[in-house]
């Protein structure tokens, strides 16, 4: 032996090495086809499943969707006559994805514009994530102003062209708080899907309420444009779809007079068709123009009319709150002739103060009325036959019949923001206030103080009830919306000629606080309210319908801190009855009666 290992040592050596690095090489083998099948299973997603998302994303690299708003459509008048319609702009915007040395850009467009450079560029701000959507810059801009931007193009990466669409009312202020103004939208509407931030929206009014109808659909440009982001030219185009038009109830010749007759004043009036529910005139004082909102209304502007003391953008007719006053004798006549606490010929004593425990409640006539009925009641609002009535017919079935006429609860006007208002009862101030109903809360509760709040349509509605005998329809204010009965109360029918009786001496015969209200052969029913308004001068309001057996027409006149319903409501509502039925104005009765000259 020479010390050398033998051929079957090496055999032996190359066999226990081949099987040490079988293992270690199906491992590498195993590891090189995981790591080719998953390369090749990540080009097959990205090539056939992500194929258009990649398609997409490198398109817009090259092409830019530029929205084309549609147009509104049109608002019309009962007659069919146009009230709002809209005229082509053209909108400066920016692309964020093209823009190049920001700075730059938005010092030559400003200085085009008209605007600092900080002004452009906080337009942007909230728009970062967004960077492939046109973003306004300046709305309604001149054919000068974008030849100038046309020129220059070439130095304005990311600015676009865009065709739009701006609102215009023929009429400025007319009905205002019913056709309302449109502006962009700041989030998203549950409502609609396509209302996303930026887009044009109604903000108010009908414009609000019926915005799917009136918006239509938008199409859209789609331009080509360079890898520095200029634009080059228009690929293809989607054509807009123009919006419905809207018929409003809405009668021109009656909305205008109402405007006319409260000018000056603070406060609303509305007139229906009792047999329908269609509102033919509707009006809050003061107003706005609502052409102040086309195009961007400057902070100083809005501020301006957000700070006014008059509150000119609150829709008063339908929410704004108030106790009722006089007017809600109505339903405490009808709770206690209803009840049988009262009848026809049942009289209480008015002396002109009415004494309950320790307290004094006073009548409006400070004479007093002595031995009145109730028909003599609702002609000369004799406060301390309510009080009595109230007392007797208690608070809580009072508060049955306002619910069952209709308050405490929205109409269904076709407007947004409608307040429902507050019908109370004993357990709601307990619940509220944590202290007992009072019988001096139900003294004033039964002449529509106390903690009764209503809207100006809520009470019109309910002397449509009235009107009507047991049947309200629902307001509307869109033409061709079929009438829809909202509430029916079920009453004897001499309690509605009593009611009505009442209500027509208020206004026709002698000593009735409505006499000022008077138009000879229409047999105008109404009644008065002096408010009592802890914050100033007393609220002034008067409702009627005529004629008095089946009634054409209602109007309501509320006027904040106007003083007296009877002096300075019911005249209002007097020539707003007379334009309706196309009469000459009577100027009412030269001279009042002595025993009215103060009245409610």
């Amino acid at each position: 032996m020479n010390g050398k290992p033998e051929i079957k040592d090496f055999n032996r050596l190359y066999d226990r090495e081949l099987l040490i690095s079988q293992p270690r090489l199906r491992i590498i083998t195993a590891a090189v086809l995981i790591f080719f099948s998953f390369l090749v299973c990540r080009l097959l997603w990205l090539q056939v499943i992500e194929f258009n998302k990649y398609q997409k994303l490198s398109e817009q690299n090259i092409f830019r969707k530029v929205p084309i708003r549609a147009f509104r459509g049109n608002i019309y008048d009962r007659d069919n006559r146009m009230l709002a319609t809209n005229i082509p702009v053209y909108t400066v915007s920016i692309i964020l994805a093209d823009l190049h040395n920001n700075f730059r850009t938005f010092e030559r467009l400003g200085k085009i514009l008209n605007m600092e450079p900080d002004e452009i560029s906080n337009k942007l701000s909230g728009y970062k994530y967004r960077i492939f959507e046109p973003v306004r810059i300046k709305e309604n801009v001149d054919w000068r102003t974008i030849a100038r931007i046309e020129e220059q193009r070439q130095d304005l990466p990311g600015v676009v062209i865009q065709e739009e669409s701006q609102r215009k009312c023929l009429m400025g202020e007319f009905a205002c708080h019913v056709i309302g103004y449109v502006g962009e939208t700041s989030e998203p509407r549950s409502r609609d899907s396509r209302s996303v931030p930026g887009n044009i929206a109604g903000q108010m009014g009908v414009e609000s309420f019926y915005d799917d109808v009136l918006r239509g659909q938008d199409g859209y440009s789609r331009i080509r444009v360079s890898a520095s982001g200029f634009q080059i030219e228009v690929a293809d185009k989607k054509e807009p779809v123009t919006g419905q038009n809207l018929f409003l109830t809405v009668d021109r010749r009656i909305q205008e007079k109402a405007e006319q007759l409260l000018r000056g004043y603070v406060g609303s009036a509305i007139v229906m068709v009792p047999a329908n529910g269609e509102i033919l005139a509707l009006v809050c004082s003061p107003g706005f123009n609502l052409n102040d909102f086309n195009g961007g209304m400057s902070l100083e502007k809005w501020q301006r009319l957000c700070n006014d003391r008059r509150h000119p953008l609150l829709n008063r007719a339908v929410a704004g709150l108030y106790p009722p006053g006089s007017t809600f004798k109505l339903i405490t006549a009808t709770a206690g002739l209803s009840e049988k606490v009262v009848g026809e010929h049942d009289l209480f004593e008015c002396s002109g103060i009415y004494n309950y425990s320790t307290w004094s409640y006073k009548c409006w006539q400070a004479a007093g009325h002595g031995k009145i009925s109730i028909i003599d009641a609702l002609k000369k609002s004799c406060d301390i036959y309510f009080y009595q009535l109230g007392l007797k017919v208690r608070a809580d079935r009072i508060s049955e019949y306002a619910v069952k006429f209709g308050l405490g609860q929205p109409t269904g006007i076709d407007l947004l923001d409608e307040k429902g208002g507050l019908v109370p009862t004993t357990r709601w101030k307990e619940d509220t206030y944590g202290i007992p109903w009072f019988p001096g809360n139900t003294i004033q509760y039964s002449i529509g103080q106390s903690y009764l709040l209503c809207t100006p349509l809520q009470m019109l509605q309910a002397f449509n009830m009235l009107g009507n005998e047991g049947v309200v329809y629902r307001p509307h204010l869109l033409r061709t919306e079929k009438p829809e009965i909202s509430c029916r109360v079920e009453l004897n029918p001499e309690i509605w000629r009593l009611l009505k009786k009442g209500m027509y001496q208020a206004v026709n015969e002698t000593g009735g606080t409505g006499w000022r209200a008077k138009i000879p052969g229409l047999e105008v029913t109404g009644k008065t309210a002096t408010i009592q308004n802890p914050h100033g001068k007393n609220h002034a309001s008067f409702i009627a319908f005529a004629p008095c057996k089946k009634p054409r027409f209602s109007v309501i006149v509320f006027l904040e801190q106007a003083g007296e319903g009877g002096r300075n409501a019911a005249p209002i509502a007097r020539q707003i009855l007379e334009t309706c039925f196309g009469v000459p104005d009577t100027a009412g009765a030269k001279d009042a009666p002595e025993e009215v000259k103060n009245v409610q």
